[in-house]
């Protein structure tokens, strides 16, 4: 019977769940854990249901548990009504139309990067899945769309994440308290492979939930995990600060559809990582000649060059029983895969474009390709079983560090092996050295126990709770600990983490100190404000920035202790230094590829050493602020799809962190640093740097070549060609008449600013009052969609900053600004600049001796308005005067 048929079957039976259940487990002779169903029925049955924790073998389909927790929550809606049949094209939408009472009509705006998007959500009694593509049938895609701004209202608004964390809910969660109703409205959470909590990233999934769970007591949390050997532990967790309780079903290796073989092997340990892929390749080739058994074979490798020189290997010598292929196969991107795919050998990375990608997936799922060399992505994103699976080698690079792969990942890529659709077997062999053997039996057995890393980040995450208002004291600090799953862990074994919360000889619970601790430290950052006599903890602003712009604490303790950047160039270099760049690692396979980038002339601050931190970051912002071309060279095209991955990714980031960066110095007075962080982001968003031949290009209406015979006269802003004279452009140009009035008109239409000054009555006497105007002069429609806002930055003659203004940008502003007589006679300066242009700034100095007498604020002797001299040309730009 398939999932669809279930589904009917539920409809047509009053009995509903108890026939749904019997359905599940009519095709397996075994019961699972005694009690286990009958405390299901009764969780079900309960008015606040029961958390449910179940883990089954690794490679086992847990995702139709997802199926019975949707339908109870829909049936306690009394809006509801139960359709007389399932549709075939929508299973879920038929089950869930009309889902909710439409009463909270909201609209909530994601900022983060990394998970950016939009959710509209209406309602109450919501179902928010949190899982991971591979882990849902194909007839439920309907039910978890996968993109997530483009989220459907019809069927369950739920929310898709991959990979070990959940950044895109997380950033949502930051935002609870601007919609309580929206988030208040959800009822049902169900967790995917939970296991993931003890994954490097894992902390944001437990922070998450156990936020989730403080902020919705009515919340039930269906959790879902591979074979492990603490799920109590999971439960307890789920269950704590709750009214109800959190109960667990383990299913054994006899409940799996398809039967799994595994196997560890062990070798000897290279001395590199690369002879010791080349030393496994023939080991690999005679494991799968004596284990395949002329089926699917998917080999999990720790790099992408690693699945590609694999491959060659492979092709060069596995002969496929299968024969020659039945079809022709696609043109490929690659040229290797052109040629391996005729011996049925394949390889499969992110670093591939999306066409070889899809290709090879679908001639993998036609049985036209035998052996698929792959990294671990494909073990978690994309549904492509196979009848063996190899790990061939259990050591990857992680965060620029040769590590063990996680648990987890062991889990995920052994999950591959077997096809219920195809095969009643399968077989999942994992190539390690000899020492690890003993490890590798011990996760197949399922005797490996999740573990906790929310304490590594226990300071960020905090500060993320502070903002939220979940924890104002220390009291309330204490009671968030006490729901972490590393609250339960420590409790039950408090030697495992050594630097954290300690217990006393006499048993005495120390968390109240950890707490305490943890409060100081993030105060003595100055991150947080804690008043001791109300015992009432507030963020600062440092620490409101901090979580607005997604910066981690060691960024924000970084810029916040700095000294003042001497010039771009410094700013620049500590910038691409910053934590949330630190994956970004140089591979040995890109070093050839960075050093050609490096010949361009276009880098303007190349950096010393290639393999130094921040290198490669420093490279990967010029190439785009550069405009620098692709090096055409054997071997690089390769690379060209995750070159290029990458430079997305990293000025994502750098979008984010620089307008942080901009608020830190703001709150910090220090005007230096800040006019460069904004000459950063105007570079960025306009893709080149100012004073370049990207600041001319600009300019629309004449070609490149003409621009560049202008820059290589050293006509090298906006600023410098608008005032160029007819004379002046017909010699550098040597055009004729026509072409040169073209020119003219384009050049007479870039926009100016103007700035200029003037004193205004003051009842202070010691305090100056003066009233700033700008004026955007010649703005044509053609520049108009490019000048949104423009920064004002106003500082004295040491670089301390006096204020700073964002303004939307109209054809005239006026605006007062107040300072005192002493600030004033050290000379004050306002810096102008559009944010999203490149060249269109101006300056204008604000110091005159003659207000400072005394008479002159006299309100029987003082005139209407006073004119403040020293208004610049707007060609004293601020990379200039600093």
């Amino acid at each position: 019977m398939d999932t669809l048929d279930r589904i009917d079957e539920y409809f047509r039976n009053e009995a509903g769940y108890a026939e749904m259940e019997k359905v599940r487990f009519s095709e397996n002779s075994k019961k699972p854990t005694e009690g286990s169903i009958h405390h299901e029925k009764e969780a079900t049955k309960s008015k606040n249901a029961d958390g449910v924790v179940i883990t089954n073998p690794a490679g086992d389909p847990k995702n139709l548990t997802i199926e019975p927790a949707c339908i109870h929550l829909n049936l306690e809606k009394e809006c509801c009504p139960k359709p007389n049949r399932v549709d075939r094209d929508n299973p879920i939408q038929s089950i869930s139309t009309p889902p909710v009472i439409r009463e909270y009509p909201t609209h909530v705006q994601s900022e983060s990067t990394e998970g950016s998007g939009k959710v509209n959500q209406e309602g109450k009694g919501e179902n928010l899945f949190l899982g991971v593509k591979q882990s849902i049938p194909e007839e439920y895609r309907s039910v978890f769309p996968f993109e997530f701004n483009k989220m459907q209202r019809e069927s369950f608004p739920t929310i898709y994440e991959s990979g070990q964390s959940c950044v895109k809910w997380e950033s949502l969660t930051k935002k609870w308290h601007e919609y309580p109703e929206v988030f208040l409205s959800y009822q049902l959470l169900l967790l995917d492979e939970v296991h993931a909590i003890g994954t490097e990233r894992g902390y944001s999934l437990e922070a998450v939930t156990t936020r989730m769970k403080m902020m919705n007591q009515g919340l039930r949390i269906v959790a879902l995990s591979a074979t492990i050997t603490n799920i109590s532990d999971i439960a307890l967790w789920i269950g704590a600060g709750s009214t109800s309780l959190c109960i667990s079903i383990s299913y054994d290796d006899s409940y799996r559809a398809v039967k799994l073989e595994t196997k560890v092997v062990g070798y000897s340990q290279r001395q590199s990582q690369y002879y010791q892929c080349e030393f496994l390749n023939f080991r690999l080739l005679k494991l799968i000649y004596e284990n395949s058994d002329g089926k699917s074979t998917l080999v999990f490798c720790p790099t992408r060059n690693a699945t590609e020189t694999t491959a060659a290997y492979l092709f060069k010598n596995f002969k496929s029983e299968l024969g020659e292929l039945a079809m022709a196969p696609p043109r490929f991107d690659s040229p290797e895969l052109n040629e391996f795919v005729t011996n049925r050998v394949a390889f499969h990375h992110a670093g591939l474009s999306q066409f070889d990608r899809t290709n090879i997936e679908k001639l993998y799922l036609a049985n036209q390709i035998s052996i698929v060399c792959c990294t671990t992505t494909l073990a978690s994103g994309i549904n492509l079983p196979a009848f063996l699976v190899v790990i061939k080698g259990t050591i990857s690079w992680q965060n620029g560090e040769q590590k063990e792969y996680p648990d987890s990942d062991i889990m995920q890529m052994i999950g591959r092996a077997g096809r219920p659709q195809f095969e009643n077997s399968g077989k999942a062999i994992i190539m390690t050295t000899k020492k690890n053997v003993s490890k590798y039996n011990n996760i197949m057995n399922g005797n490996n126990i999740v573990t906790s890393v929310l304490h590594k980040y226990i300071l960020d995450i905090l500060c993320t709770e502070i903002f939220l208002r979940n924890i104002c004291s220390l009291d309330l600090a204490l009671e968030w600990l006490q729901n972490t799953f590393l609250y339960v862990l420590h409790s039950k074994d408090p030697e495992r983490y050594s630097n954290m919360i300690r217990i006393a000889n006499n048993g005495q619970d120390m968390s109240l100190e950890y707490c305490r601790k943890c409060i100081n430290s993030l105060a003595s950052l100055g991150v947080l404000y804690w008043d001791t006599l109300r015992d009432s903890v507030t963020l600062t602003e440092y620490g409101t920035i901090m979580i607005k712009r997604y910066l981690s604490l060691e960024t924000v303790k970084f810029l916040v202790n700095s000294l003042t950047f001497d010039n771009l160039e410094h700013f620049l270099s500590n910038f691409c230094s910053l934590k949330e760049f630190e994956n970004h690692n140089l591979k040995n396979l890109e070093s050839r590829l960075y050093n050609e980038i490096l010949k361009t002339a276009n880098l303007r601050y190349p950096p010393k050493d290639i393999k130094s931190k921040g290198s490669k970051i420093l490279i990967l912002l010029q190439y785009h602020l550069g405009r620098i071309q692709f090096p055409n060279k054997l071997g690089f095209e390769k690379l060209r799809s995750s070159f290029e991955w990458e430079k997305l990714n990293v000025l994502q980031h750098a979008s984010r962190i620089i307008l942080g960066t901009i608020e830190i110095f703001v709150e910090k007075r220090d005007s230096l640093s800040l006019k460069y962080a904004l000459e950063l982001n105007r570079c960025l968003f306009s893709r080149g740097w100012e004073n370049s031949l990207e600041e001319l290009s600009q300019i629309g209406g004449i070609n490149i070549d003409t621009l560049k015979v202008l820059f290589s006269n050293n006509i090298t802003s906006v600023e410098e060609a608008r005032i160029l004279t007819s004379d002046q452009v017909k010699d550098v140009l040597e055009v004729d008449n026509t072409e040169l009035s073209s020119i003219m008109k384009t050049l007479s239409q870039i926009p100016r600013m103007e700035v200029s000054s003037r004193s205004i009555p003051s009842h202070d006497d010691s305090a100056i009052n003066f009233e700033i105007k700008v004026k955007i002069l010649n703005c044509q429609q053609s520049w108009i969609h490019k000048m949104e806002h423009y920064s004002v930055v106003i500082e004295n003659s040491q670089g301390t900053l006096i204020n700073f203004r964002k303004l939307r940008v109209f054809e005239s502003t006026c605006f007062v600004e107040t300072c005192t007589k002493d600030l004033f006679q050290l000379g004050i300066t306002c810096y102008i600049s559009v944010d999203k242009m490149l060249g269109l700034r101006c300056k204008c100095s604000l110091l005159d001796m003659n207000l400072l007498r005394n008479d002159h604020f006299n309100t029987e002797k003082q005139p209407d308005s006073y004119e403040i001299p020293g208004t610049s040309r707007e060609d004293d730009i601020i990379s200039k005067s600093v």
